[in-house]
């Protein structure tokens, strides 16, 4: 096997424990003692972790600014938040929660060291380019899912007939650290955990199939897929159903969590492909929930992907390694490439349908929107580029 160079963004630190949100104050301390601490809904809440972590941060003398995030960010929000802190003494921000929490607490850090709004320095938005300058940065992950505490980018929304899913982008805006707590996502509804769940899965499946994916990328991804395979199923079940499990429960928690902050790694470093391509669409359009718009289209982009690379690119060593999925996925190896290709797919279709992943027309989508979504749609880092047609088909797929 042949080892090709590659370059690799990653945090500055990560803490890979159960109950290491422990951690936090002599993480923030290192930085100063007065932070903004953004946090999520009311699952956290509820359980009594945010209060243990608040009591924790005030009794080490920390000066707390909190803001709560009950939805995907948009720039408003953002240039909001950023204008009521320009004039604060901020030593670091910390944010607890999903992937909107922490992308929101990224894009604060970031626009607290530039000038004017965020929309300025959007991707196919704006007209400037990031600095890359920031807050320091600590991301607490409460779901298993986007992978926000490992990525370098925070995806902001503005939904709506003139509406876009956009990313504010740097490699600095990497948290600096992040501190992976599996305990803080037991907590997770299970129609969130499944949601999230397939999240990180697309990401991960994108990122291995992604024409920027790399030797050292692909080995982290394929054991991600692997473990997160195992666990998604036992951490989407209903509640009752987890406390029958138990320990198994706990560890199928770890499993995912790792599988989500490696999806955020593959996401950062790989690129992503038609399934996010599509999905950052329907996100700027429709309120609808990311995960579940990725976990929806996920088996039909891969299988439109896996039909085209077989009539037009046989050879391609992209078909290889969606044979290797189907044998990870089947955990056997008694398969013809093809009938792995396939076998893949029928798994990925028998998730979406067990974890009761809805359809785009629970999002008020139709026939009608389906052309103004494709063609706002992306094919980068796709291993064949898709037609308008064809991306429409997906679509039409899921409705």
């Amino acid at each position: 096997m042949n080892i090709v160079p590659f370059t690799f963004n990653s945090n500055k630190k990560i803490i890979f424990r159960a109950g290491s949100v422990e951690n936090l104050a002599d993480e923030a301390g290192f930085y100063g003692k007065n932070i903004i601490l953004f946090t999520g809904g009311s699952s956290l809440e509820k359980s009594g972790k945010l209060a243990e972590i608040t009591k924790s941060l005030e009794e080490n003398g920390f000066s707390i600014t909190k803001f709560s995030v009950n939805s995907e960010p948009s720039p408003e929000l953002v240039d909001s938040i950023v204008k009521q802190l320009k004039d604060l003494k901020i030593d670091s921000i910390t944010a607890i929660g999903g992937g909107s929490v922490i992308d929101t607490g990224k894009a604060v850090s970031a626009m607290l060291c530039e000038e004017g709004s965020v929309c300025n320095l959007l991707e196919g938005i704006g007209d400037r380019t990031p600095t890359g300058r920031k807050i320091p940065f600590i991301a607490v992950p409460t779901t298993a899912g986007t992978g926000s505490e490992a990525t370098s980018n925070a995806v902001l929304s503005r939904v709506g007939d003139a509406g876009f899913k956009k990313s504010l982008r740097h490699f600095n805006y990497t948290p600096d650290v992040a501190i992976i707590d599996s305990k803080l996502y037991s907590s997770c509804p299970p129609a969130v955990a499944a949601s999230s769940g397939m999240d990180a899965l697309s990401q991960l499946v994108e990122a291995y199939i992604s024409s920027n994916a790399s030797f050292y990328s692909d080995i982290r991804v394929i054991g991600a897929i692997e473990v997160l395979l195992e666990a998604l199923p036992i951490v989407a079940a209903t509640k009752d159903e987890q406390e029958y499990c138990g320990e198994a429960c706990a560890n199928a928690w770890n499993k995912m969590a790792y599988a989500a902050f490696i999806s955020g790694t593959a996401l950062a470093n790989c690129g992503l492909s038609v399934v996010h391509g599509i999905a950052g669409s329907v996100g700027g359009f429709f309120n609808s929930p990311h995960g579940a718009i990725c976990g929806t289209l996920l088996a039909e982009g891969m299988k439109q992907t896996i039909i085209k690379l077989e009539n037009e690119n046989p050879e391609s060593a992209s078909l290889l390694k969606f044979a290797k999925l189907g044998y990870i996925a089947a955990r056997s190896e008694d398969l013809l490439p093809k009938e792995a290709r396939y076998r893949f797919i029928q798994v990925l279709e028998g998730l979406t349908e067990s974890l009761d992943i809805p359809r785009l027309s629970a999002f008020g989508i139709t026939e009608s929107d389906l052309p103004r979504i494709a063609a706002a749609s992306s094919n980068k880092n796709n291993p064949i580029s898709l037609s308008l047609e064809e991306i429409t088909s997906i679509l039409r797929e899921r409705l």
